[in-house]
């Protein structure tokens, strides 16, 4: 089974697409042999960032769809390690990252 990641805008209020892109996540995982992953990221103003995580948690649940609300701490709690350790990528080596 592949993966496959869909990302909204969040750094403005989004709520229509947050639920749009979470329908299509549900579109996919139900039509195809793939878990999809929602990413909503957040970089916006507190009061958007509420809007988002209550419209989030309301998706109908989709076998196979996973939703991730990270806010800014846990973004970059997540991404500064796999930054900081990873070398500079060669071109090939950025090719085969992008394939999966």
């Amino acid at each position: 089974m592949r993966r496959i990641c869909l990302a909204p805008p969040t750094n403005r209020a989004c709520g229509g697409m947050i639920t749009a892109t979470g329908a299509e996540a549900g579109y996919a995982a139900e039509r195809s042999d793939v878990e999809a992953h929602l990413l909503a990221p957040h970089s916006s103003d507190p009061a958007d960032r509420a809007e988002h995580a209550f419209l989030a948690a309301e998706l109908t649940p989709v076998e196979r769809v996973v939703t991730h609300h990270p806010d800014k701490t846990r973004q970059r709690d997540f991404l500064k390690p796999l930054i900081d350790a990873r070398a500079p990528l060669t071109a090939a080596a950025r090719t085969e990252a992008v394939r999966g």
